[in-house]
C-alpha cells in the first residue's frame, strides 16, 4: 500500500504582473521525498492513504492562462516529490481560465453558467443573560422580506460568548446587488421582528457573501461535478458541495474524494 503525497491549492490570483509563480510552503521540513516524474491534477482526494506534504500559491498576471498557472505549479510538485495538485479555484474561475484545446462538455457548462452563486449577510449580535429567549437555539422568521431566523449557538456551548453573555448569529437573503442598502434593510427587519433585541443586544458585526465570492460560489445541494472532463483535473472546494453539505463542511466534505481519484488515475 502506497502513501500518495498531494499539493493543496488554496490560493487562485490573477492580480499581480509578471509571469506565474509559484511559492511553496512545506509542512514537514525533516522530511523529504525524491523529485515526481508526473504530477496529477486533480478536484478530488483520492481514496487510498495520502500525505499531504505542501500548501501551493500561485500567482501570475492578469491573463494568465490556467494551464500557465498549473504548469507553474506542476514544475513546483515535481521538485518537491509530490504525485498531484487539488484544485479549488471554482468551476467558473476554471471554465473561464481554461484554452480552447480543452473540451468541456455543453451540458456541463450550461450546469454551471446556470448556478447562481449563493449570497447571504449575517449579524452578529451579543446578547445579555436576561433575554426572554431560552434553549431554543433555532429561530425562524417566517413572513419577512430578508431575514429568514437567527441562530443562539450559547445555548449548546457558553464558551462562544463572555460569561453572562450570549451570542446571535442572523441570516438573511439578499435580493439586490446593493449590499450596503440590504444591509440597512435587515437590520431595520430584525429589529422590528426581536422587540427585545433593542434592549437585551449589541451589534458586534456584519458579515456578507454575494456574487462569486469563494465563501459561496454555489448553494448548498446543487452538486455541480467535480469532474468536468477535462484529464488530470479534478475540482473541490465551495464548488463541489454535493447534497447535505454546507458552510465549512461542505467546503471540505469532496477533498477526500479527490485523494481518491488521484489513485485511480496513477
Amino acid at each position: 500500500m502506497r502513501n500518495i503525497t498531494i499539493f493543496l491549492l488554496i490560493l487562485f490570483s490573477i492580480f499581480i504582473s509578471g509571469c506565474a509563480t509559484t511559492s511553496v510552503l512545506m509542512f514537514d521540513e525533516s522530511r523529504q521525498y525524491p523529485p515526481s516524474q508526473f504530477v496529477a491534477i486533480l478536484n478530488e482526494q483520492p481514496k487510498e492513504p495520502y500525505i499531504v506534504i505542501a500548501q501551493l500559491e500561485t500567482r501570475g498576471a492578469v491573463g494568465t492562462s490556467l494551464p500557465q498557472i498549473l504548469e507553474s505549479m506542476r514544475d513546483e510538485a515535481k521538485i518537491i516529490g509530490a504525485d498531484a495538485i487539488i484544485h479549488n479555484g471554482g468551476h467558473p474561475n476554471l471554465l473561464d481560465s481554461l484554452s480552447d484545446d480543452y473540451v468541456v462538455a455543453q451540458d456541463i457548462r450550461d450546469k454551471i453558467n446556470n448556478t447562481q452563486a449563493a449570497g447571504g449577510i449575517g449579524f452578529v449580535f451579543s446578547l445579555d443573560d436576561d433575554i426572554p429567549q431560552r434553549d431554543s437555539g433555532v429561530t425562524m422568521l417566517p413572513g419577512l422580506d430578508r431575514v429568514g431566523g437567527y441562530v443562539i449557538p450559547t445555548f449548546s456551548d457558553p464558551s462562544l460568548a463572555p460569561k453572562g453573555k450570549h451570542m446571535m448569529i442572523t441570516h438573511q437573503y439578499v435580493p439586490e446587488g446593493d449590499i450596503p442598502s440590504e444591509i440597512a434593510k435587515g437590520r431595520e427587519e430584525i429589529y422590528s421582528a426581536i422587540p427585545w433585541l433593542d434592549k437585551h443586544g449589541e451589534e458586534l458585526c456584519v458579515h456578507s457573501y454575494h456574487r462569486n465570492w469563494p465563501c459561496n460560489r454555489t448553494p448548498q445541494g446543487s452538486e455541480l461535478p467535480s469532474d468536468i472532463g477535462v484529464d488530470g483535473i479534478r475540482l473541490v472546494g465551495d464548488g463541489v458541495k454535493g447534497h447535505g453539505w454546507m458552510m465549512i463542511e461542505g467546503i471540505t466534505a469532496h477533498v477526500p474524494n479527490a485523494v481518491r481519484g488521484i489513485e485511480k488515475s496513477l
